[in-house]
């Protein structure tokens, strides 16, 4: 009798780890498509696309930010940094309003998996500017399929 209880112990056992590593391989495969998990795009952000649509930005009420002109951008790269919005470009990051950032992104194409912005924050970022975009994001209808926050503070 004991022995019967003991087989069958050890069958569960095996079932409960096999449903527990296929929940979590179909959770890492199912993620790929939510954009949670593992995976990842390695694009650059600097893409160029095939029509020359030209996108200009004024600043708005901050005159410290430079008028920005670029062509069409596959993926707008931002880091937040204390209270202050950073675009990320080869040349160095640039101060941008949140009504600018918002124009930007409207306007990217976005890479192969239908990301348009790339968010980055520094250890010094202030969840009060995280808010911020994350509702200017949702009043603009940028769906969060569109926008990828990286979970690693940047230095």
């Amino acid at each position: 009798m004991v022995e019967k209880a003991r087989g069958m112990l050890f069958r569960k056992r095996n079932i409960l780890g096999v449903a527990l590593v296929a929940g979590i391989g179909l959770g890492v495969y199912l993620g790929r498509f939510k954009g949670f998990g593992l995976g990842g795009s390695d694009s650059t952000g600097s893409g160029s696309s095939s029509s020359e649509n030209q996108v200009s930005t004024e600043s708005d009420s901050d005159e410290r930010e430079v008028p920005l002109t670029m062509e069409r951008p596959e993926v707008i790269k931002v880091l937040i940094d204390d209270r202050e919005f950073l675009l990320r470009k080869t040349s160095g990051d640039t101060p941008i309003s949140l009504p600018q950032l918002m124009k930007l992104v409207k306007t990217a194409i976005g890479d192969a998996e239908g990301v348009r912005l790339r968010i980055y924050e520094k250890g010094t970022a202030r969840m009060s500017s995280e808010e911020d975009l994350k509702n200017a994001l949702v009043s603009h209808r940028i769906p969060d399929s569109a926008v990828l926050w990286i979970p690693i503070p940047v230095k």
